[in-house]
């Protein structure tokens, strides 16, 4: 949500410093005091409102690109139909994942990139913002376009502790390198990261190259291993309501510089077997620590399976971002497996903020199948433009709650900024900036705010997941619709998993901002004094070079 109160927030350093600290504390105040006198109401209805590629295709290919060919079959309707718990994998084995691509057996997709894709069963226009880059595309079914970023990929492999080489599972030791870096981009693999990274088992993807004594592998996205949930030590957490889940958020400045952690908020019965089992869930990645412009966070939607040892790194991502921008990082919106859109050292978001993720362990996939599928088709939309970003209207969390909520998981909106407060700040915009501003600000604080801000829907979507699951402390106030009677039947557990955030060249983030007066109270109150991320510049549609 980059640059979604900027050019608000520009204004608010016209008001005199002393001026702005007094402010400050008033809108907490007026905030938090409204926040206290809607406790216990029922929440109003929601308001629906209307890259370059980061170098690796230049490297030269010692292979064609690969496919898939783990076992699976898709059924009549194109969907398609799981198989039975992948089964660890050889290193350079010629995969592309542990098995599943999301819900879907990897050998339903083909590797190929966008200029290479000629016939597939891919969106014209989603292709063509992948002219040189590894994409995964389904053989049959809805045209889709998964974004993996490389042709090869090690499991179990270390990196030495000087960082360049790297010893894979039967023991060949191979030099190492990285992907190079975006010009633009802040956050980048350093000595820190060879220090996190070198003593923990890891998955890469990247490119061979070179032959024979020559060989090197040059890696693009550098994945740990030990990043999955132990089922059988995850703690048990108590965590129940919209205002624990906002303090797990909170704990620590977003826990960038903690453990990962796994806690289960709630499970069916006292067993943990859910090697193989379908998830759902939602991600809320945190503010950059030095983007005083990026402090709301992100949010996105998975659906996936755990690997039989809890691995996760396979959970596919339905992440938005601005079309019509050029990020900073080469991020481009696009399905995503967890990996390449955790720790692709450019792309990555672990590289430059902490991140958490509430996962629905289910016993049925059928319901998330029809989810994920339904985003296909919103991807198709969102790439030929018929369906389009927006700052205030339809951010990231719009994108992702509007659809869930439109198939009738009824999440419990916060509606709008409560009234003092967006009084107070529309006040102080129209004397720092006059009527129009202050106009275009209070629009924004109309928008409800769980399809405004990533962490107001990450903690309503939770908290509704323990409602539907029944959790102890928890309480059920509508009828339910029929999606949320399936979701219901199906829960066999919650979870809450805390990721911190990676070493790296850029400083440590904390976690998002609950809401605009948050916003205000945090940044800087001089705009010299801003620390501002990397450069972006306009896509233009349809992006230069498409055919």
């Amino acid at each position: 949500m980059r640059h979604l109160l900027l050019s608000w927030a520009v204004v608010w350093v016209a008001v005199p410093a002393s001026a702005q600290t007094e402010s400050q504390q008033q809108l907490l105040k007026a905030r938090n005091a409204a926040q206290g006198a809607a406790a216990g109401r029922t929440a109003e209805s929601a308001h629906h409102g209307s890259v370059a590629y980061d170098g690796a295709a230049k490297l030269p290919q010692s292979a064609p690109p690969v496919q898939g060919r783990i076992g699976g079959a898709a059924n009549r309707s194109g969907v398609a139909k799981p198989a039975a718990a992948p089964q660890q994998t050889p290193r350079d084995s010629g995969r592309f994942s542990g098995g599943y691509v999301g819900l879907y057996p990897e050998s339903d997709f083909t590797l190929t990139t966008g200029k290479g894709c000629n016939g597939c069963n891919a969106p014209k226009e989603g292709l063509w913002y992948f002219p040189d880059d590894v994409i995964a595309v389904p053989k049959v079914g809805k045209p889709a376009v998964v974004w993996i970023g490389s042709n090869a990929m090690l499991e179990g492999a270390r990196l030495a502790p000087d960082g360049k080489t790297i010893r894979l599972q039967d023991g060949t030791v191979v030099p190492f390198e990285l992907t190079p870096k975006i010009a633009s981009n802040l956050s980048y693999f350093d000595l820190s990261s060879t220090a996190f990274f070198k003593d923990r088992p890891l998955r890469i993807r990247g490119e061979w190259v070179g032959e024979g004594a020559g060989r090197k592998f040059v890696a693009r996205t550098i994945w740990p291993e030990d990043f999955r949930v132990d089922f059988a030590r995850a703690e048990t957490g108590s965590a129940v309501t919209e205002d624990d889940l906002s303090e797990m958020v909170a704990k620590d400045q977003g826990g960038a510089r903690g453990p990962f952690k796994v806690t289960v908020l709630w499970q069916k019965g006292r067993g943990r077997a859910w090697g193989g089992k379908p998830v759902m869930g939602m991600m809320l990645n945190g503010a950059q620590g030095d983007d005083d412009e990026a402090h709301a966070g992100h949010y996105s939607m998975f659906t996936g399976r755990f690997g039989p040892r809890g691995e996760i790194a396979d959970w596919m991502y339905s992440n938005f971002y601005d079309m019509d921008q050029n990020s900073e990082k080469g991020i481009i919106p696009s399905l995503v497996p967890m990996d390449k859109y955790m720790a692709d050292v450019n792309s990555g978001q672990s590289w430059y903020r902490p991140t958490d993720i509430l996962v629905a362990v289910l016993n049925d996939d059928a319901q998330i199948l029809r989810v994920q599928e339904q985003f296909k088709d919103i991807y198709v939309q969102y790439y030929n433009h018929s369906l389009k970003y927006h700052r205030t209207v339809k951010p990231c969390a719009s994108l992702i709650i509007d659809p869930l909520r439109e198939n009738g998981w009824n999440v419990p909106t916060r509606g709008s900024q409560d009234f003092v407060s967006k009084n107070l700040l529309w006040a102080l915009m129209r004397v720092g900036a006059g009527k129009q501003k202050a106009g275009e600000m209070a629009h924004f604080m109309d928008q409800e705010r769980t399809r405004l801000f990533p962490r107001a829907a990450f903690e309503a979507t939770g908290a509704d997941l323990l409602r539907l699951a029944g959790a102890p402390g928890t309480e059920l106030e509508r009828q339910l619709t029929d999606f949320e009677r399936e979701l219901q039947r199906n829960l066999e557990a919650v979870l809450f998993v805390r990721m911190p955030q990676f070493p790296s060249s850029r400083a440590m983030g904390r976690e998002a901002i609950e809401d605009t007066v948050d916003y205000f109270h945090r940044v800087p109150l001089r705009q010299s004094k801003w620390k501002v991320g990397g450069p972006t510049s306009p896509r233009p549609y349809p992006p230069p070079g498409a055919w």
